[in-house]
C-alpha cells in the first residue's frame, strides 16, 4: 500500500467510510420503523392486519416500507407515528447522501488509475 498513489488512498477510504455510514444509516432508519410500527400494530390493530392481511411480504419485509404503506393506506392520526415517519425519512435521505457519496469515491478511483496515472 506504500506504492498507492495518495489519490487512491484518499478516496478509497472515503469510499469505504461513505458505504458503512450508508449501512448504520439503514440499520437506524429500520429501528425507527420498527418502533412505529409495531406502536401502529399494538394501537391500531384493524389498521394493521387490514394491510398485512393482503401481503404476507410486508409481515416480514424491511419496516421502512410497512411504514411507508401503512401511512399511504391509513390515516394513521398519531403524532409519534408521524415523528417516527419523518425521522425515518430523515435516516434514509442521508443513507442515499452517504451511498452516492461513495459511489462519487470509487468513480473518482476508477478515473484516476485510467486517466490520471494513479496506480494501486
Amino acid at each position: 500500500m506504500t506504492e498507492a498513489s495518495p489519490g487512491v488512498i484518499v478516496f478509497t477510504t472515503a469510499g469505504i467510510v461513505a458505504a458503512v455510514y450508508a449501512f448504520i444509516c439503514h440499520i437506524r432508519a429500520e429501528r425507527v420503523a420498527r418502533v412505529a410500527v409495531n406502536r401502529v400494530r399494538d394501537t391500531r390493530p384493524g389498521a394493521w392486519h387490514s394491510v398485512v392481511a393482503n401481503n404476507w411480504l410486508l409481515r416480514v419485509a424491511n419496516p421502512a416500507i410497512t411504514i411507508r404503506v401503512l401511512r399511504a393506506r391509513h390515516d394513521v392520526s398519531d403524532p409519534q407515528f408521524d415523528d417516527h415517519f419523518q425521522r425515518v425519512q430523515d435516516i434514509e435521505r442521508r443513507e442515499y447522501r452517504a451511498v452516492a457519496a461513495a459511489f462519487v469515491c470509487i468513480a473518482v478511483v476508477l478515473i484516476g488509475t485510467r486517466y490520471w496515472g494513479w496506480t494501486w
